[in-house]
């Protein structure tokens, strides 16, 4: 009797020579297909993209918290706001818009300031600019005309001590601060962001919570050593 000793790597050769073969293979085009879907629905792409999407989403709610801050924040120390309606004012205090004043001294005002006027206490605000200062008996008489009128104011605004004169302007600020008032605003740019704050930072403590578990339960896991395996020889027989 003879015998013959096979190599692992001759055993390897003859099993993949006896495998099945798939004779009709998928088109490169379908196979890129098959494989871009299935990156799409891996879970870590959808994490990724849910991050990116809160990300976004978290940056427009800041902008907007940011606009209505600069327009409400100052009446706390002293400065008053008004929400632009009309456009008499042009593209210096477009409609939307949020000035912001502060009471000045009727002798601190001078020409090119845009101050805000009433014909009486009960009516409504008007911001116009101040085109012409004039004294009469001692008293100054401010004349004004908005940028975007033809014509000034037909009377003279008169102020006893202080007037107000604008600071600076916040753009579309007004229709926030419009739609805030409602029930549906304050629900969207109050209650929205905070829950969206609220849902990171639960994930955040749940995500690092769950690293930490899956830590402490593989403290104890016996480390098994990962060698090369040896070759094998087996001894085949032959009883011809």
């Amino acid at each position: 009797m003879t015998a013959k000793r096979i190599s692992l790597e001759e055993q390897a050769a003859a099993l993949l020579a006896a495998a099945p073969t798939d004779t009709n293979p998928p088109k490169s085009g379908s196979t890129g297909r098959l494989r871009a879907l299935s990156a799409l629905v891996r879970p870590a792409t959808f994490r990724l993209l849910a991050r990116l999407l809160s990300w976004v989403v978290l940056f427009a709610v800041g902008c907007v918290l940011l606009l209505i801050a600069l327009a409400t924040l100052p009446t706390l120390v002293g400065y008053h706001t008004y929400i632009v309606y009309g456009g008499s004012m042009g593209a210096s205090l477009p409609p939307g818009s949020v000035a912001v004043s502060k009471a000045t001294s009727a002798e601190e005002l001078s020409v090119g300031d845009v101050i805000t006027r009433r014909e009486s206490p009960d009516s409504v605000a008007v911001l116009h600019r101040i085109i012409d200062i004039t004294v009469v008996d001692g008293q100054r008489l401010f004349f004004t005309q908005g940028d975007a009128n033809e014509a000034p104011d037909p009377d003279p605004a008169i102020f006893e001590g202080t007037g107000d004169r604008v600071v600076y302007s916040v753009p579309f600020a007004g229709y926030l601060l419009d739609y805030a008032q409602g029930g549906q605003g304050k629900l969207l740019l109050i209650v929205a962001p905070l829950a969206l704050l609220a849902v990171m930072h639960f994930r955040e403590k749940w995500n690092s919570w769950r690293k930490q578990r899956g830590a402490v339960a593989g403290e104890g896991a016996p480390i098994r050593a990962i060698t090369p395996a040896e070759p094998v020889e087996e001894e085949y027989r032959d009883t011809a």
